[in-house]
């Protein structure tokens, strides 16, 4: 009860003291003549605590509770970096589990997907067996491939698309390799990260 209490006050106690005047019980049992807690925190979040038991040595010597107070910000200092260490581990496999997760729905769309930088040039590509886009093409610009419009046309609907951020759409008549023809339906939508395109 006492320790719950020093952590939620954030403040160090001393034992036996103003505070905790019932405390012999406590001391019989350590074996101590007197006990430090110290509240472990980090950036306002507690973390626990740091608790010191004094056999010998008087816990009310300035330079004990200075050298338990340094051991405490630095017990502080790693748990908090090992916190943040875990939640970026997490973070990063949550993304690689959500990365390939969409790499093999790309990868197995009924149709051609392709992701392309703000240059056009093309940095993903998937359901490249299909028409009209049959061959690879990562590195390559968007601007020369058979998507029915010219470059010119192509480069505006890319322009439009970054600058307001909205998918744009067209039609077109495709040739196949047996020289069958077929009306595809194309879209051009942006990719958002942190909020901008």
């Amino acid at each position: 009860e006492l320790l719950r209490a020093c952590i939620a006050a954030g403040e160090p106690m001393r034992i036996p003291s103003q505070r905790t005047p019932d405390c012999e019980a406590l001391l019989h049992r350590s074996l101590a003549r007197g006990v430090l807690v110290i509240p472990l925190s980090s950036h306002h979040e507690s973390l626990g605590a740091l608790v010191l038991f004094a056999g010998q040595r008087e816990l009310e010597q300035p330079e004990w509770f200075t050298f338990a107070q340094a051991i405490a910000n630095q017990i502080s200092q790693v748990m908090a970096l090992a916190g943040a260490l875990d939640a970026r581990i997490k973070a990063e496999q949550l993304a690689q589990e959500r990365s390939d997760f969409l790499d093999a729905l790309l990868e197995h769309a009924p149709d051609t997907i392709l992701s392309v930088d703000t240059e056009g040039v093309v940095r993903y590509a998937g359901g490249l067996a299909r028409e009209p886009v049959t061959k690879p093409v990562i590195g390559e610009s968007l601007f020369a491939l058979p998507l029915g419009s010219n470059a010119s046309v192509q480069r505006n609907r890319l322009q439009r698309v970054l600058s307001l951020g909205e998918s744009v759409s067209w039609e077109h008549t495709a040739r196949s390799a047996d020289g069958g023809e077929s009306s595809l339906w194309n879209k051009m939508a942006p990719i958002r990260r942190n909020g901008a395109v």
